[in-house]
C-alpha cells in the first residue's frame, strides 16, 4: 500500500483492547520522583504582531467554526497523490494532514512539498495539518550516524531571537530557524501545526503517574532525549515562530495519546530541570497551544448511541482538563477515531454500528463544540491487529479513485449532501425540539441560510430502530426534502406547518429546499 497522504509517513499505534478506554492508564509508580515546580505558570498567551487578528475559539451559543474538519487520520491508498485526494473527495473529506520531517526540509529546501499540499487543497482538502518532527544530522540528539527523527533536536535553548519585535530569527536555534523557514513558506497552505506525533508515547503505568509527576527523559518512546520541559520548549519555538511568521494559523501537540501529557503541558514551563516559573522562562506550555488534538478511540458500548455519548463525554473531560488553565474555548479536534466493520472482533463493531456510530459522534461532537473528527483509515487493511483492518472508508484496494465507499463512506456522503460541514449548529434549535423519549435531534443552519435538522431513533440495544415522527418546519413555509443515511433524498409533504417524518436509527436530515 503506498502512503501518499504524509510526507514520510508514520505508523500509527495499533489499538488492541485492554479492558478500558483506549488512553486509559493502569495504576503504577515511576522511577522518576520529580515533583511540580513551586510556582505554577500560567498560560496567559503570547503577544501578537498589531493588526493581527487571532482566530475566535469561542464555542458559545453562537456557532463561530467556520466548518467542521472531517478527514482521515491515516490516509493510505492505493494510489498516487491525486488519486488518494480524489478518494477523499469522494467522501467529502475537507480535511487532510501530512508529516513534515525537518531533515526533508534541509536537504530539499523550505518550499518542498508545496505543491503535494496544493494538489490536496485543490482536490477539496482545505485545512491542512502537519506535524513538525525531527532534526537533520548534526543537529539532532540522536547517536552519530543514526537516523532518529524520534530524537529532539540540540541547540533548543539557543535564544530564539536575535531580535523578536522585528522576527529576526535566532540562526545558531537551528531548529527553530528551520521552523520559522518552514512557516514563512507553507503559512498560506497550512491552517494547524502540530508540534511532533504521538509525544507521549509511554508506558501505560508511567502514563498515569503524569497527573502529578514529570514526564522525564527515558519515558517517552516517541520524544526520545526530551522530557516535559523540552518538549515545552518546542512548542513555544512553534508558537512564537507562528505569530511572526504564520499569525493566521494554530499550534497544536501533535496528536496526544493521554490526558495527563495534557496536564503537564499545562503545569510546566520549559525551564529545563524543574519547569519552574523565571523571567526566562516566565509561561506553562498552555501559552503555546492554540488548539488540541487527541487520539480516541471507542471501545466498550455494542451500539452505535452508547458510542457517540461516550465520544460526548471523552470531548467534556478533555474541556474539563484545558478548563483549569482557562483554556476550555480552545479549537479540540479527535483523531484516530473508528469502528471496525468486521462484527466478529469486540465491541463496538459491525457495518450499522460503524456507519451510525461515526454520524451520530459528528453530530454530537458539533453540537458539543468540538471542531473535528477524523475517521481512523481510509481504506481498509491499513493496519494490522484484531480491529484495525476492518476501519477503512473504503474496501482495501479500491479498483479506482472513484470506487463506491462503503457504509460508513455513504453515511458521510449523505452528512455532507443534505448539510454541508460548513453549516452552522444552532443550540437554541436544538433545544426547542420536540421529540420523543427515544428520539435524537440536532438543528443546523446551512451555509445557504436553510434550515436543516438531523433526527434519529436512539440505538441502545440494536440498530433496527423505526419511527414516525412529526416535526415543525425548521424554516417556516416552503418545501423539504429528507436525505437519508445511503446518500438518498426525497421529497417531504408539508401538512398544517408540520412535516411527518419516517426515520431509523441511521441519522435522516429534514432540509429547507
Amino acid at each position: 500500500m503506498l502512503c501518499v497522504a504524509l510526507a514520510g509517513c508514520f505508523n500509527p499505534p495499533v489499538f488492541e483492547p485492554q479492558g478500558g478506554q483506549p488512553d486509559a492508564v493502569g495504576d503504577g509508580s515511576v522511577a522518576d520522583s520529580a515533583t511540580q515546580p513551586d510556582t505554577v505558570a500560567q498560560p496567559d498567551g503570547v503577544g501578537t504582531p498589531d493588526g493581527v487578528t487571532q482566530p475566535d475559539t469561542s464555542t458559545g451559543n453562537e456557532d463561530r467554526r467556520p466548518y467542521f474538519r472531517v478527514g482521515a487520520t491515516y490516509a493510505s491508498a492505493p494510489f498516487d497523490e491525486t488519486g488518494n485526494a480524489q478518494l477523499q473527495a469522494n467522501l467529502g473529506f475537507n480535511a487532510t494532514h501530512r508529516k513534515y520531517p525537518i531533515p526533508l526540509f534541509v536537504q530539499w529546501g523550505y518550499g518542498s512539498e508545496a505543491s503535494k499540499v496544493d494538489g490536496l487543497v485543490s482536490a477539496g482538502m482545505s485545512d491542512v495539518a502537519v506535524y513538525l518532527i525531527g532534526a537533520p544530522d548534526g543537529e539532532t540528539t540522536a547517536a552519530a550516524g543514526a537516523s532518529d527523527e524520534s530524537a529532539i533536536p540540540t541547540n533548543l535553548y539557543e535564544p530564539i531571537w536575535l531580535n523578536a519585535e522585528l522576527c529576526q530569527i535566532n540562526p545558531e536555534n537551528t531548529w527553530a530557524n528551520h521552523v520559522f523557514q518552514i512557516m514563512q513558506e507553507h503559512k498560506n497552505r497550512v491552517d494547524l501545526w502540530g508540534v511532533w506525533v504521538y509525544p507521549d508515547g509511554a508506558d501505560a503505568s508511567v502514563q498515569a503517574s503524569w497527573t502529578t509527576q514529570v514526564p522525564a527523559q527515558g519515558q517517552l518512546s516517541n520524544l526520545k532525549n526530551g522530557d516535559i520541559f523540552s518538549y515545552v520548549r518546542m512548542l513555544r519555538i512553534v508558537h512564537e515562530a507562528k505569530v511572526c511568521a504564520a499569525p493566521e494559523t494554530r499550534v497544536t501537540p501533535g496528536i496526544l495519546l493521554t490526558t495527563t501529557f495534557l496536564s503537564a503541558i499545562l503545569r510546566y514551563t520549559d525551564q529545563p530541570g524543574t519547569g519552574g516559573v523565571t523571567p526566562d522562562y516566565p509561561k506553562s506550555g498552555g501559552a503555546y497551544i492554540d488548539a488540541v488534538q487527541y487520539q480516541y478511540v471507542p471501545q466498550g458500548p455494542s451500539q452505535s448511541d452508547p458510542v457517540a455519548d461516550a465520544l460526548v463525554q471523552r470531548v467534556q473531560s478533555l474541556r474539563d482538563t484545558l478548563s483549569g488553565s482557562g483554556l476550555q474555548d480552545v479549537p479540540l479536534y479527535i483523531t484516530g477515531y473508528g469502528i471496525p466493520s468486521d462484527d466478529t472482533v469486540s465491541s463496538p463493531s459491525g457495518t450499522a454500528v460503524a456507519a451510525n456510530g461515526f454520524i451520530k459522534s459528528v453530530l454530537l461532537g458539533w453540537a458539543q463544540g468540538l471542531w473535528g473528527l477524523e475517521w481512523r483509515y481510509l481504506t481498509d487493511g491499513s493496519s494490522s491487529g484484531t480491529r484495525d483492518p476492518t476501519m477503512g472508508m473504503y474496501a482495501q484496494d479500491p479498483a479506482t479513485p472513484t470506487a463506491e465507499p462503503k457504509a460508513v463512506g455513504r453515511s458521510l456522503q449523505a452528512l455532507v449532501s443534505a448539510i454541508g460541514l460548513d453549516a452552522k449548529y444552532e443550540r437554541a434549535a436544538t433545544e426547542a425540539l420536540s421529540l420523543p423519549n427515544n428520539v435524537k435531534g440536532v438543528a443546523f443552519t446551512k451555509a445557504n441560510g436553510k434550515k436543516a435538522m438531523a433526527l434519529w431513533v436512539n440505538a441502545v440495544f440494536d440498530e433496527d430502530g423505526a419511527e414516525t415522527v412529526t416535526v415543525p418546519t425548521p424554516g417556516g413555509g416552503g418545501s423539504y426534502t429528507l436525505w437519508v443515511g445511503d446518500n438518498s433524498s426525497a421529497p417531504l409533504q408539508v401538512t398544517d406547518g408540520s412535516l411527518k417524518v419516517s426515520i431509523t436509527s441511521s441519522p435522516s436530515y429534514v432540509v429547507e429546499d
